[in-house]
């Protein structure tokens, strides 16, 4: 896996390989300026996987050095180092092969050993962008950096799943597109990661649609990551000296934001019980045809944990730390029209969305989908079955536990904000309402 210098061995001719590994090679002409590096995978086990196969390249010393090694340097955020990636798919034909820049990504798991990883596609070490199919369920084939993720627990399956309950089924919420995959650095199995959108320019675009240039990212209440935050700054301000119960300041607001992302993401992350609830992230595309702030969802590795976080800490609460950061929901709650839209979708999602039948049937497929390469990841993080068992048990828990159901705590606290009698509970939620009595 390191990188050809003047000192690697010449070749002379063919080179026979037997087993499993990488070749690199580049040309240096003597006195001359030594061409780009090119790699190659050789693999004789890919029918052992299920799932696809990704192999990150990168020279040891860019792992392993105190100066600047990937490894010795977690916490650097800015440390990138030039590497290679193939995506190999199940059939064995390789989706991509691109040189990339390598990092570590995320923020409070970047020490652990199994901790996430992010490929850049740019001029710099080659093609600026890869140009695939990375994801069945997604039109967009245009990335210029990608994620491999698996959350600061160390467990994926809590973010993915808070991910896949929705995401069918809210779209104006946008959300990181993912898929299992099977993960190599430098020859060494890294386990099952999950392969993702990474959120910038070039995400929202390829959503929302217009151009790069035309995107604005604002990250928790004020952290400007893309664009300007100028507009979204002035429209929190508006919310806050301004009363949506009056129509035409409703209406002036209602204009600006896209209302089913905001009513579905306040429904939706709820329900996970994430404590990370200012982790958010509006968007907007000015070139897109719908030129309004959306939501991502984003970041859910703390749900279906904690029974008490539910609709008050998010949506029906208004909390004066800016880091909460839920002034825009609570104050368009104020508005009877909205209320009245946010009941009725609410409704739906109780009653068919957060189904703890069809919760568990997400959550089944999941495992089904990573359960024959799953053993392989257990026994390279040493994990053992009785862990993972109690794991997915506590997650079960949460959905439903005897008469229990994660939607109990969610229509009590609905009920008591709006107000409204068992009656109309009744009427609003039907059976989702009649099991929390």
């Amino acid at each position: 896996c390191s990188e050809p210098t003047a000192d690697s061995p010449l070749y002379t001719g063919p080179i026979t390989i037997t087993d499993s590994t990488t070749l690199r090679a580049a040309v240096i002409p003597e006195g001359m300026v030594r061409s780009d590096v090119v790699t190659a995978v050789y693999r004789f086990d890919t029918a052992d996987y299920a799932l696809p196969c990704v192999f990150i390249t990168t020279d040891p010393f860019c792992l392993n050095s105190s100066s600047y090694g990937l490894l010795k340097n977690p916490e650097d955020r800015e440390l990138e180092v030039p590497g290679h990636v193939v995506f190999l798919q199940t059939d064995g034909e390789a989706m991509f092969s691109l040189n990339c820049g390598f990092s570590i990504s995320g923020q409070t798991a970047r020490t652990r050993s199994n901790r996430g990883w992010k490929v850049d596609f740019s001029s710099r070490y080659g093609a600026d962008h890869v140009d695939a199919p990375v994801f069945d369920d997604l039109n967009a084939t245009r990335f210029d950096s990608l994620l491999f993720r698996l959350g600061t627990t160390g467990n994926p399956i809590h973010d993915i799943l808070g991910t896949a309950i929705g995401a069918e089924v809210m779209p104006d919420v946008l959300y990181q597109h993912f898929r299992p995959v099977n993960l190599f650095i430098s020859d060494r199995y890294y386990g099952i990661y999950y392969l993702r959108e990474h959120v910038n320019k070039n995400f929202v675009a390829n959503h929302l649609g217009g151009s790069e240039d035309q995107v604005d990212i604002i990250y928790n209440v004020s952290e400007v990551k893309a664009g300007s935050g100028e507009d979204w700054l002035a429209l929190m301000s508006y919310c806050k000296t301004h009363d949506l119960s009056v129509q035409e300041h409703y209406e002036y607001v209602a204009s600006m934001l896209n209302l089913g992302s905001f009513i579905d993401y306040f429904i939706w992350r709820p329900y996970t019980g994430d404590t990370d609830h200012p982790n958010i992230r509006y968007v907007r595309s000015r070139g897109a045809s719908d030129s309004r702030w959306h939501i991502i969802i984003y970041d859910m590795d703390w749900a279906f944990q904690d029974r008490r976080i539910a609709m008050d800490k998010y949506t029906y609460r208004l909390y004066e730390e800016p880091r909460h950061n839920n002034l825009v929901i609570y104050s368009l709650l104020q508005n009877e029209t909205f209320r009245e839209a946010f009941l009725n979708r609410l409704a739906y999602h109780m009653q068919n969305t957060f189904d703890p039948v069809r919760v568990n049937q997400v959550l089944d497929q999941l495992l089904a989908d990573t359960a024959a390469d799953m053993p392989r990841n257990m026994k390279r993080w040493e994990i053992s079955a009785s862990t993972w068992e109690q794991i997915l048990h506590s997650i079960r828990g949460f959905i439903q536990q005897g008469s229990y159901d994660r939607r109990t705590v969610l229509l009590r606290e609905t009920q008591q904000f709006f107000g409204l009698s068992n009656d109309e509970m009744s009427a609003l939620f039907g059976d989702a309402y009649a099991r929390t009595r």
